[in-house]
């Protein structure tokens, strides 16, 4: 799976949900989405969504999900994937940047 990601390397800060960075914040999708975190199946579709001008400046992590990593679930559209890591579940340790 592939995540969009602000830092390089990257940091826990990189894997907060929209929730955890806008705790007062309104949403237009169920509160379930707001608190998990956005992947995607490819690295073409991430490099996609990478060529929108807010998110020019992100860098592409691949994240490696194995047995409890947490839950994902297909939402959005079909190579969108929303994820809700266990917190025992190391992040960093399975995630690595992509060079392009």
């Amino acid at each position: 799976m592939y995540r969009l990601v602000e830092s390089n390397p990257a940091t826990d800060d990189d894997f907060m949900s929209q929730r955890a960075l806008s705790p007062g914040r309104r949403f237009n999708v169920d509160e379930c989405f707001a608190r998990g975190l956005s992947l995607w199946t490819s690295l073409t579709q991430a490099e996609n969504v990478r060529r929108l001008p807010k998110l020019r400046d992100k860098h592409i992590c691949r994240v490696r999900l194995c047995p409890g990593a947490g839950r994902i679930k297909q939402t959005f559209k079909p190579e969108h994937r929303t994820w809700w890591p266990f917190r025992e579940f190391d992040i960093l340790a399975n995630c690595e940047l992509v060079t392009l």
